[in-house]
């Protein structure tokens, strides 16, 4: 008899998601905040750049990806563009975590330890597929999403606001469909979560086992019953 509980192993799973979430919002919103008013006058504005093409490989490419699945087969490019992802994702909290650990002003020790983890977690997320650190690079990229687009929202009003009505439309359209895309990766976030709470027999050697019903399982008397 084989007596499969879940429970506390679900509540785990989702209680590391949100605390993989709060660290990876803590991260992202910071540097967001911290270049969100830089210039191309500004000194820092090449570190304003960096961050808005990180948020956008971690955060919007994998959305993107999973639309063309719809169309195409899945092949190599797939666990490229997760790899690509997950690498950005690890480098935005290799720079954020990585520049406090030091204090907070030596950049090259932020962006060594940004390489590092890029490294390491698109190498992991390359071969650990399954598992909960599978769950990892899907939940941070789906905040670099929102950051992506709160990027392309802020900036979008800042140039209708002066009356600089192209840009502000383009980045205001762009802007919509990078919430489109979020919400696919919210999506496909909750989606990976919830799915473990189904139980998996594959490869198990299950000849011997027997499975009980539960007391308010209830079973077709007879055959007319269970044709019905």
């Amino acid at each position: 008899m084989v007596k499969v509980e879940q429970t506390v192993y679900n509540l785990v799973i989702v209680l590391s998601t949100i605390a993989v979430g709060i660290f990876a919002f803590h991260a992202i919103s910071q540097m967001i905040f911290s270049v969100i008013t830089r210039t191309p006058e500004d000194p820092f504005w090449g570190f304003a750049v960096a961050l808005f093409i990180s948020l956008g490989i971690s955060g919007i490419i994998l959305p993107i990806t999973y639309i063309f699945n719809r169309y195409l087969q899945k092949s190599l490019w797939e666990q490229i563009t997760i790899s690509l992802s997950t690498a950005a994702s690890g480098a935005l909290m290799g720079f954020y975590y990585g520049g406090i650990a030091t204090g907070g002003r030596n950049a090259q020790a932020a962006a060594i330890s940004a390489c590092i983890a890029a490294i390491v977690i698109s190498g992991a997320g390359f071969y650990l597929k399954k598992g909960f650190f599978s769950i990892i690079p899907y939940t941070i990229a789906t905040i670099s999403a929102y950051g992506f687009t709160f990027i392309l929202s802020a900036k979008a009003a800042a140039y209708l606001s002066t009356y600089n009505f192209i840009p502000g439309i383009i980045l205001t359209i762009l802007s919509l469909l990078s919430i489109n895309l979020t919400l696919i990766h919210l999506n496909r976030t909750i989606q990976k979560v919830l799915s473990y709470k189904v139980t998996s027999f594959q490869g198990a050697d299950i000849t011997d086992i027997h499975f009980f019903p539960s007391q308010n399982t209830k079973f077709p008397k007879n055959r007319k019953d269970r044709r019905s």
